[in-house]
């Protein structure tokens, strides 16, 4: 998944996640919380995040890569 135009607190709760859960813990994603829908919500275990192009200034994107994901 691609996380678009984050601002820094949100980018600080991300990586939270990333330190608390690891690479070892799953976590649950869900993509849109207004939706419920069964589609949108995964579960898996955090491989990587990484910075991708920067479309907006003091705003980022970043790449969430999650394997054994349902």
């Amino acid at each position: 998944w691609v996380f678009g135009d984050l601002d820094d607190a949100d980018l600080a709760k991300l990586w939270g996640i990333m330190r608390r859960r690891k690479t070892t813990e799953p976590i649950l994603l869900i993509e849109d919380p207004g939706a419920l829908v069964v589609e949108g919500v995964h579960y898996g275990t955090l491989v990587n995040i990484e910075g991708y192009e920067r479309n907006v200034q003091n705003k980022s994107r970043w790449v969430l890569q999650m394997e054994g994901w349902l």
